[in-house]
């Protein structure tokens, strides 16, 4: 087996595959919190979270897993093709895992005041419209 089949394998199959999973639990996740019974800011910040990284996961399969199935296949017109969508999927990508650094320091902010600060919690971050914090 050649290291060119060896990268489609294990990164264009293998990891497309592991990469569904994890689209398929960042849906349902979404799904689910944006429930209205659902609805709180714990739940919106863990939907957004999902949300950014189904969207990461999507750009990463277009990224890499087409790199190698290109390189396997040697299509040349899906090669400059694949240049083409390179510089937006690669804009999509840093957005995606910016915000989702974003959405993991904002939720981790909000759970130190709501574990030691109990009150200062309770008066910033309420899900209520007269509360002065709504996030960072």
């Amino acid at each position: 087996m050649s290291w060119i089949c060896a990268k489609l394998v294990l990164i264009s199959i293998i990891g497309s595959i592991i990469g569904c999973f994890g689209l398929f639990g960042n849906v349902s996740t979404a799904l689910i919190l944006s429930r209205p019974a659902m609805r709180n800011p714990n739940n919106l910040y863990l939907t957004a979270l999902a949300v950014f990284d189904s969207c990461l996961l999507l750009t990463a399969f277009f990224i890499y897993a087409m790199e190698y199935i290109i390189e396997y296949t040697q299509h040349f017109d899906l090669y400059i093709a694949w240049l083409t969508y390179l510089r937006f999927a690669f804009a999509l990508s840093h957005i995606s895992q910016t915000g989702s650094v974003y959405i993991t320091v904002t939720v981790s902010i909000e759970r130190y005041f709501a574990v030691c600060h109990p009150r200062v919690n309770k008066r910033y971050c309420s899900p209520f419209p007269n509360s002065q914090l709504k996030s960072l």
